[in-house]
């Protein structure tokens, strides 16, 4: 596998990039309207993205309130599925998370994603099941730090 190098920044800096990436993810490949990804949190939030030969390939963000982050939009390119780097941006954004004194960590997964979670510490929070347009089905997670 070739290096990756990751670039993180809040605000508007990667967020062009995070965006192509989630696009082609979301949208594009699981047919989740865009209306639901563009929640209007962007502009707050800290993206992290991943690059390999300066193409981005992975993506995640996190929003900070209240000693509370929000972990989302956490997308990886088609072609660099089954390398970790969906491990590596969760564990990037929760190292992140420790470093700004937060405190819960919690996010809206797709449910077929709930044991991928789990490998991190989260709990999936009871009777949390929501069937979004599409058929999408998601669940509340949650974690303490």
């Amino acid at each position: 596998m070739n290096t990756v190098e990751f670039k993180g920044a809040k605000g508007a800096l990667y967020k062009t990039e995070a965006l192509y990436l989630r696009r082609k993810v979301f949208s594009e490949e699981q047919g989740i309207p865009e209306a639901l990804d563009l929640d209007g949190k962007d502009d707050e939030a800290y993206h992290l993205i991943a690059l390999i030969e300066e193409k981005i390939v992975a993506t995640g963000r996190i929003n900070f309130e209240n000693r509370k982050g929000h972990i989302s939009r956490i997308a990886v390119h088609p072609e660099h599925r089954k390398e970790g780097l969906g491990k590596k941006v969760v564990d990037q954004l929760i190292s992140l998370a420790k470093s700004e004194d937060i405190n819960f960590l919690y996010l809206y997964p797709h449910s077929y994603l709930e044991k991928f979670y789990m490998s991190f510490g989260f709990s999936t929070v009871p009777d949390s099941h929501e069937d979004l347009e599409g058929g999408h089905q998601i669940i509340r997670m949650e974690k303490r730090l």
